[in-house]
Order: structure tokens, then C-alpha cells, then sequence
């Protein structure tokens, strides 16, 4: 499980880096560009909140984030292609969601 303790991301994100990691569901724009290690697109799509924190971020991928599901556009495309099909997301459910505690 993903420590999120330490987790630079506003913590709106942390329900989809988890849908990713855990199910291969697709994140925003910002965090597949620091996925696939696009740093042009990874400043691109950041907010001012990310932006600041994008070499934390990438510290805290290193450490809690299994290494083969980022650092390339391979990894990530095949990381999504061995999580499909992982889970059913039940309707009115967000992937947002997926990751949140009861």
C-alpha cells in the first residue's frame, strides 16, 4: 500500500496516483507526464501548487511507487496493459475515490 504520509501531491491526487498504481486507470495530464518522465510535460500541466513540489515528487515515486509502473512511456503504457481488466469500477464511483479510507 502507498504511503501518503510523506506524499508531496495535494491530497485531491492521491486517489488517482492510487487508481494508477493499484488498477492502471489513467491519471491527469500532469502526473502521466512525471509517470513517463516527461519534464517539459510535467511543468506544462502543473499547477503552481505541483509545480514547486515536482522534485519531491519524484523522491517520493522513487521510494513508495513500484519501479515498474513509471520512468517511461514503456513502463507506463505497459504497467496499464498488466492492470486491465483489474477491476469493475461500480457506477457513480470515481477513481478518485478509489483510494480513499472509510
Amino acid at each position: 500500500m502507498l504511503n501518503f504520509d510523506t506524499c508531496p501531491l495535494h491530497p485531491r491526487q492521491h486517489g488517482e496516483i492510487f487508481a494508477y498504481v493499484e488498477y492502471g486507470l489513467p491519471p491527469g495530464e500532469f502526473l502521466q507526464a512525471v509517470l513517463t518522465n516527461d519534464l517539459r510535460g510535467a511543468t506544462r500541466f502543473a499547477d503552481p501548487y505541483n509545480l514547486t513540489r515536482l522534485p519531491s515528487l519524484v523522491t517520493w515515486l522513487w521510494n513508495e511507487v513500484p519501479a515498474p509502473c513509471w520512468g517511461s512511456p514503456q513502463k507506463y503504457h505497459q504497467w496499464r496493459r498488466m492492470k486491465a481488466g483489474a477491476i469493475t469500477i461500480p457506477p457513480g464511483l470515481t477513481p478518485e475515490q478509489l483510494g480513499k479510507e472509510k
